[in-house]
């Protein structure tokens, strides 16, 4: 059960929001919801099995083998591709899902106060104006500015980088008469040198004690949204394997073509007929190529894919198992990816009882991480 902040004394924002405002709100500012990218289709996902040079490659032997109507040999081809094609959109459609629902279970949530009520609600559901309630451990799930601080330490490293919480002060330089939160929440996001003292980051999390934040920015508008942007438009590279095989799909096309052409000028100069000259030429093209290589090479990444899940850890690119499989040392920041950002005492080792009730006793500082977790 989700611990209830308590409600702020009273002053010109206790009441929150009214919930009459809430549509207009969320009209003229958008819903509290990162840039993302629309999910893709299974049309998308089946389209990206052929983005692989080899299998291109095999595409074009089984189109010319059909013309020239070498029925088992397209046959064969259209098997390996088919399975190719088959395992590939399994394995990164069954990825995607699972991404999908992890989203879901970990939707966050946030306490605030409407209608002169506190509510407990998902975060996309913020607006601009709302007053949120955050306490030791929650995440702040808006861009806003601190109405109230009882020795407010929050940790910002998704958004700044910086590891050590940083103390939180009062913003109080709202106009002598305010007539609504939504007023002085556009108010304050027309401020361009509030201290970063006083302000609390979407992402961020609270490290100790609590506060009372106006939600001034939303979804993109919000610094992480600005980040997250950024990120979304960064288009995706490709792995190290996937240079190797376009690479290697190079090679054996030109290989195969001097060849073919070879074969077939010998054959001309030779006064062989043309017709059958060309036909060789090209049964010696679709020889060449490996048909069993792109399958063999899908079987594989599609078990380290799986092994590589058994492991908790969910790969969304086919392409990216070999990279991710290769990996000796993953440098990246502990608090946010490793970790959640709050501790929990899992085992202690008291020689009597008297020694865990003192314990009990001196975690009496409710702000204060460490002693909520000695004291639960």
């Amino acid at each position: 059960m989700a611990v209830q902040p308590p409600l702020p004394e009273k002053c010109w924002w206790r009441d929150g929001l009214a919930s009459t405002e809430l549509d207009q709100l969320r009209s003229e500012w958008g819903p509290n919801i990162l840039p993302h990218q629309p999910p893709p289709s299974d049309l998308h996902f089946l389209m990206a099995q052929f983005k692989n040079p080899l299998v291109l490659v095999l595409v074009v032997a089984m189109v010319i083998t059909l013309a020239l109507k070498e029925l088992t040999d397209t046959l064969v081809i259209g098997l390996a591709v088919g399975i190719n094609t088959v395992l590939g959109f399994v394995q990164e459609r069954k990825a995607f899902r699972t991404l999908e629902s992890l989203k879901n279970v970990l939707s966050p949530q946030a306490w605030v106060v409407r209608d002169a009520q506190k509510q407990h609600l998902d975060a996309v559901e913020l607006v601009v104006g709302d007053v949120m309630l955050v306490h030791p451990g929650d995440k702040v799930s808006a861009d806003g500015v601190i109405l109230e601080s009882n020795d407010c330490w929050i940790n910002e490293a998704v958004v700044t980088g910086e590891s050590s919480p940083v103390e939180k002060n009062v913003y109080s330089e709202f106009p002598d008469r305010v007539d609504s939160l939504h007023q002085a929440a556009s108010f304050a996001r027309q401020q361009e040198n509030i201290p970063e003292r006083q302000h609390a980051w979407m992402g961020s999390v609270v490290s100790s004690g609590t506060a009372t934040v106006l939600v001034t920015h939303t979804g993109a508008d919000t610094m992480l949204g600005d980040i997250s942007a950024q990120v979304t438009e960064h288009g995706e590279e490709a792995t190290p394997l996937e240079r190797r095989l376009s690479h290697l799909a190079r090679l054996l096309t030109v290989i195969v073509a001097v060849m073919s052409v070879v074969i077939f000028v010998l054959g001309w100069l030779d006064g062989r007929d043309l017709l059958e000259m060309f036909t060789t030429a090209v049964a010696l093209a679709v020889a060449a190529i490996p048909e069993g290589l792109v399958v063999s090479l899908t079987a594989v990444l599609a078990l380290g894919m799986y092994r590589i899940l058994k492991r908790q850890v969910v790969v969304r690119r086919l392409m990216a198992a070999e990279t991710l499989g290769s990996v000796t040392t993953v440098c990246l920041d502990k608090t946010g990816t490793l970790t959640e950002g709050q501790l929990r005492v899992v085992e202690t080792n008291f020689s009597d009882d008297r020694q865990a009730q003192l314990a009990a006793i001196l975690a009496n500082d409710r702000r204060d991480p460490l002693d909520i977790a000695r004291w639960d």
